[in-house]
C-alpha cells in the first residue's frame, strides 16, 4: 500500500517562477497611458514620464496629467472610468501660446518695417540718381545761360560807358563853345569901346576884322 502511495505521489508541486506576474486587467488601465488612445486629454506633449503602458508595452513620452480633485459620486450616479485622470488645460500652456503669438506678431511687424525701410532706401537712391542725371543734363545749359548773361552784362557796361563818354564830350564841347562865345563877346565889346574912344580922341583904332589901322579925324 505504501508502494502504491509512493507511485501515486508525484512529489511536491513545482515552484512558481519569480518572473511570472499576475495577469493585469486591461480594462482597469487608464486610457491616457496607451498610444492607441487619443492624447487630447494631456496638457502638454513636451512633458515626459517613466511609466510603461501595459497595453502596448511602449514607454510613453507624455506625462500623466495631475489628478483633479472631484467630488465622490452620489448615490445613483455612475462613476466615469478615468474621470479623475482627466485634467483641464493648464494656464502655462496658454501663456506660452500667447507669448509665442506675441513673438510671431513682433517678428511680422519687424519684417514689415524692414521691407518698408528697404523700399524707402530704394526710392531715395532712385531719386538721387534722377537728380544727378538732371544736374548732368542741365550743366551745359546752365553754362550757356551763364555765358550769355556775362556777355549781356559786358555789352550793357560798354553801352553805359559809351553813353557817359558821349555825354562828357558833349558837355566839354558845350563848355568850349560857351567860353569861345564869351571871349568873342568880350572882344567885340572891347572893339566897340576902343572905336568909340578913338572917335572922340582921334586915336588909331585897332580893327582886326575891318582892315588896317587908320586915323580917325575928329570933328573940329
Amino acid at each position: 500500500m505504501l508502494r502504491d502511495a509512493d507511485e501515486q505521489d508525484d512529489g511536491p508541486p513545482p515552484a512558481r517562477s519569480r518572473q511570472e506576474t499576475p495577469a493585469i486587467d486591461l480594462d482597469s488601465v487608464p486610457k491616457q497611458h496607451c498610444s492607441g488612445w487619443e492624447l487630447s486629454d494631456f496638457p502638454s506633449k513636451n512633458n515626459r514620464i517613466l511609466l510603461t503602458c501595459v497595453r502596448c508595452k511602449v514607454r510613453q513620452q507624455n506625462r500623466r496629467p495631475p489628478r483633479r480633485q472631484t467630488a465622490p459620486p452620489q448615490i445613483g450616479q455612475e462613476d466615469v472610468a478615468g474621470q479623475e485622470n482627466i485634467a483641464p488645460r493648464p494656464v502655462r500652456r496658454a501663456r506660452q501660446s500667447s507669448a509665442a503669438a506675441e513673438r510671431r506678431r513682433t517678428a511680422a511687424v519687424e519684417k514689415a518695417l524692414a521691407a518698408a525701410l528697404r523700399v524707402t532706401e530704394a526710392i531715395a537712391r532712385q531719386a538721387e540718381a534722377i537728380a544727378r542725371h538732371a544736374r548732368v543734363q542741365a550743366e551745359p545749359k546752365m553754362a550757356a545761360v551763364a555765358k550769355a548773361e556775362a556777355v549781356r552784362r559786358v555789352v550793357r557796361a560798354t553801352q553805359k560807358a559809351s553813353r557817359a563818354m558821349r555825354a562828357s564830350q558833349e558837355a566839354r564841347r558845350a563848355a568850349v563853345l560857351q567860353e569861345s562865345m564869351t571871349a568873342a563877346a568880350a572882344a567885340q565889346a572891347k572893339v566897340e569901346a576902343a572905336r568909340l574912344a578913338a572917335r572922340d580922341w582921334r586915336l588909331p583904332v585897332y580893327r582886326p576884322r575891318f582892315g588896317p589901322i587908320s586915323t580917325v579925324q575928329s570933328r573940329s
